[in-house]
């Protein structure tokens, strides 16, 4: 598995297929495997899947203060220029749309297209606040729990669930709790107009709660919605064959 490193910060990540780079940012706790139904896309595109730092075998010492949002931009950065890309393809899920969005406003030359599943610039609904809320309450007092809540709501059989789990059980509850918090109440809303690539955003159908925030973004120029029927949030590893059709859809266009 490849790596970079930088900073007192250690990056891991898989690679697979050539072609197109996608390089992938996952939620918080759930790492790399949550992707592991994107993988058929590598037949297409060059697939690059990082766990962030916190998450897997990576980690980073962080001898300055910054969130996690900084943090995570600067790891796609180093995976970015390890690589010698130009540019790539972001494709995020859920949260980790925010360090998506956050990347592509500041660095807009290294982002040839934007897709987030799940796509929230802050947190205006109800039911995304408990979610968050919920979350941050129980990885402070059992970690273990959320990670087999989350690995059987992100996973399409017992196998694929038992690996996904005993992946995020790598996961440092307090970068954890960090990358939750930080994402939480972080408002990007006026960054917005700063994201000029093509951008798709995916919603599951079935919750009102995640795509009310399509709202923020309908004013953006290059700016493709898309809802996937009877599909609830976790998209990516739930509906993949959707998810997956999306992506190259919106590849092909480009």
């Amino acid at each position: 598995m490849p790596c970079v490193h930088f900073e007192n910060t250690n990056v891991c990540y898989d690679k697979f297929g050539s072609g197109e780079a996608i390089l992938f940012i996952h939620p918080p706790g759930l790492g790399r495997l949550v992707f592991q139904y994107q993988r058929d896309l590598a037949n297409h595109y060059q697939l690059i899947i990082p766990d962030l730092s916190g998450h897997g075998q990576s980690n980073a010492k962080m001898n300055h203060p910054c969130t996690m949002i900084e943090q995570y931009v600067q790891e796609i950065k180093h995976i970015i220029e390890e690589e010698n890309l130009d540019d790539v393809i972001l494709c995020a899920y859920s949260a980790g749309g925010v360090i998506a969005q956050s990347f592509t406003v500041q660095y807009p030359n290294m982002v040839k297209a934007l897709i987030i599943s799940g796509a929230y610039p802050k947190v205006d609904t109800v039911g995304l606040e408990w979610m968050y809320r919920i979350a941050e309450g129980i990885v402070v007092k059992n970690p273990n729990k959320l990670a087999e809540i989350l690995a059987f709501s992100n996973a399409n059989n017992l196998e694929d669930e038992q690996k996904l789990y005993e992946h995020m059980l790598q996961t440092d509850p307090v970068i954890w709790l960090r990358f939750y918090l930080d994402t939480h109440h972080y408002n990007q809303v006026s960054q917005l107009p700063s994201i000029q690539c093509p951008t798709l955003l995916i919603y599951g159908e079935r919750t009102s709660w995640i795509h009310h925030h399509k709202l923020f973004y309908q004013r953006q120029a290059n700016m493709d919605i898309a809802f996937v029927e009877d599909a609830f949030h976790q998209v990516p590893s739930k509906n993949p064959v959707a998810f997956n059709h999306l992506v190259k859809q919106f590849i092909n266009k480009l």
